[in-house]
C-alpha cells in the first residue's frame, strides 16, 4: 500500500474513531555490507526493513501503536492498540507539532549513489585490499577491508496537516592495515563516507591507509607473536552520523 494511500485511509478511520488528533511516523532502512580477506567475500550482509508508528490524542489520553506492515490491514490493527494503549496511559496528554513556518531544503539523497550495483561494490574494496599489498613494502595484512552503504526514508505526518520527508544514503569504505617497521609492528583504522562512488580512489585509500598505520601516534603496537591471533580476532567500531559497524572476529559476522 502506498504510504499517502495509508496515511489518508488511517487519518480517517481515526477520526471516526474518535481519535482527535493522529501522528503518523515511517521509516525505511536500506543496508548493504561486505568485508573482503586475502581476496574473497568474508562477511556479507544485505537487509531491508520498515515500519510505522503512530500516536493519537484518544478520551484525552495518548496513545502508541506500531507494525512493519504498510496495509489497509494494518490501519485497524494500529487504531485500535493506540485506542487501547490510551486507555491505560495515566501521563498527561501530549500536544503533536503542527510544524514550523518553513524548513531549509537540504539534498541528502544521491540518486547515482543507489545505482551503483553490489558487484561493483564488491569489486570496489576488493581492489582497495589488493592495491593495499602494493602500497609499501612494509605491510604485512590487509587486516579488514569493508565496504557499507545505507539508505533511509523518513516522514512524519499528522492530522493537522504535517507532511515532512526525509531521503538520505552514503557509502562507507573501512580499512585496517597490518604494518611492520624496525621489527614492530602496527595497526591503524582509515575510513571515508562519501555520496559519489566515482569519487573515491581505490589507489588513494590504500597509500593513505599505510601511511596511517606507519605515521600514526596512536596506531595500535602489537608484537609479531600477537600478529596472527590479532588478524583472527578483531574488535573495533565505526561511526559515521547513526551508524555503527562492529566488527566482532574474523570468522564472526559483521
Amino acid at each position: 500500500m502506498e504510504l499517502t494511500q495509508f496515511r489518508n485511509a488511517l487519518f480517517t478511520e481515526g477520526e471516526k474513531m474518535g481519535f482527535s488528533n493522529l501522528e503518523l511516523s515511517y521509516e525505511k532502512q536500506d543496508n548493504f555490507s561486505c568485508e573482503v580477506f586475502k581476496g574473497e567475500v568474508d562477511g556479507y550482509q544485505s537487509s531491508s526493513v520498515q515500519g510505522v508508528s503512530i500516536r493519537g490524542m484518544y478520551d484525552g489520553r495518548t496513545g502508541y501503536a506500531y507494525t512493519e506492515k504498510i496495509t489497509a490491514d494494518s490501519i485497524e490493527f494500529l487504531l485500535e492498540n493506540a485506542k487501547e494503549n490510551a486507555s491505560l496511559s495515566e501521563t498527561e496528554p501530549e500536544t503533536l507539532f503542527s510544524g514550523a513556518a518553513s524548513y531549509e531544503k537540504v539534498e541528502l539523497y544521491s540518486p547515482l549513489l543507489d545505482e551503483v550495483t553490489i558487484a561493483e561494490k564488491i569489486a570496489f574494496i576488493k581492489e582497495v585490499e589488493k592495491k593495499v599489498y602494493d602500497a609499501d613494502t612494509r605491510v604485512i595484512q590487509a587486516d579488514y577491508a569493508a565496504i557499507r552503504n545505507e539508505t533511509t526514508e523518513k516522514a512524519l505526518f499528522n492530522s493537522k496537516g504535517l507532511a515532512l520527508n526525509e531521503h538520505n544514503n552514503f557509502l562507507s569504505v573501512f580499512v585496517s592495515v597490518l604494518v611492520k617497521e624496525n621489527g614492530e609492528v602496527k595497526s591503524a583504522y582509515h575510513y571515508e563516507t562519501t555520496k559519489d562512488f566515482t569519487s573515491l580512489d581505490a589507489d588513494r585509500i590504500a597509500k593513505k591507509s599505510c601511511r596511517e598505520s606507519v605515521e600514526l601516534s596512536g596506531s595500535e603496537k602489537l608484537s609479531e607473536q600477537n600478529v596472527s591471533s590479532h588478524s583472527k580476532t578483531h574488535c573495533g567500531c565505526f561511526t559515521s552520523g547513526n551508524v555503527c559497524l562492529l566488527v566482532l572476529s574474523r570468522n564472526g559476522a559483521v
